[in-house]
């Protein structure tokens, strides 16, 4: 329960700042703007800041049912692709002296 409090917390804070970047940015490009145009704006980025997490949280339990079926198997092909990729890149032959990583001896 308190992790749900402290996660809402910072998801309310990171949506605070990304409204005050936009009113900012509309503040400084339309300085003469209308009342009503004000209002429409500000509920329409509200409505839609309101809504996102929301419909974000719907996808991600009906997305995690169908991803804990397949897990295995894509993390299988990640890592099949990950360290076939650094097979590959170590096999590679270096023709010039300029092709050392930053990270050889």
């Amino acid at each position: 329960m308190f992790g749900f409090v402290i996660r809402s917390l910072f998801l309310g804070i990171g949506l605070a700042m990304d409204a005050t970047c936009v009113a900012m940015t509309n503040g400084l490009n339309y300085p003469k703007m209308k009342k009503n145009q004000i209002i429409l704006i500000a509920f329409m980025f509200g409505f839609f800041q309101m809504m996102m997490p929301f419909i974000g949280y719907l996808l991600g339990v009906g997305f995690s049912e169908f991803l804990t079926r397949f897990t295995p198997i894509i993390a299988l092909v990640l890592l099949s692709f990950l360290g076939g990729k650094m097979l590959l890149e170590g096999l590679k032959k270096c023709e010039d002296e300029g092709c050392k990583t930053p990270f050889s001896f």
